[in-house]
């Protein structure tokens, strides 16, 4: 909008333009069950390819990018709702009367003020490292498989992964 400015008048800037900008969001209560912690512009959660994911539950994540969360390719997400600090851009990968949050609140870390680090020399005696080698789950085209809690270097799926209810922990470093 552009304002006037007396003062600056004397140096030949009579007007000024002055621009505002808001974010609000509704703390909800929201359940969210698969949760990327991104607090960068980077997208937190990507589905790609022919994923196919059928959850109880709402995905979330901190990231602020205009893209917080993509569905892309051949991919179908049946969650509600699907929330991120930056933008959740429309898809038809989503199921019908999916409620996309945009601009919503910081999520709390669930963990947070807790070692779950599987780094931590308390945590890696075996429950996620093998030696000096992560643990993963990969499912092969074609096959299923059920996931069992834990933590994990890789999660890579290709055919059908079923993850039993629990907490999954992937190291991104």
């Amino acid at each position: 909008v552009p304002v006037a400015t007396p003062l600056m008048a004397l140096f030949g800037q009579g007007t000024s333009i002055i621009a505002a900008e808001a974010r609000a969001a509704v703390a909800t209560g929201d359940r969210f069950c698969y949760l990327a912690l991104e607090h960068q512009a980077v997208t937190g959660v990507t589905f790609q390819g022919n994923a196919s994911v059928d959850l109880d539950c709402g995905i979330g994540t901190n990231s602020k990018a205009a893209s917080g969360v993509s569905a892309d390719g051949s991919s179908w997400i049946a969650a509600s709702p699907i929330a991120a600090m930056g933008g959740v851009p429309a898809s038809s990968n989503y199921a019908p009367d999916t409620l996309l949050m945009p601009n919503h609140a910081e999520i709390a870390d669930p963990f947070a003020g807790n070692d779950y680090d599987p780094g931590s020399s308390d945590v890696s005696n075996g429950a996620c490292r093998t030696a000096n080698s992560w643990k993963v789950i990969s499912v092969p085209p074609g096959s299923s498989q059920t996931g069992v809690p834990g933590c994990y270097g890789t999660i890579r799926v290709q055919g059908t992964l079923t993850l039993a209810p629990g907490t999954y922990y992937t190291n991104l470093h």
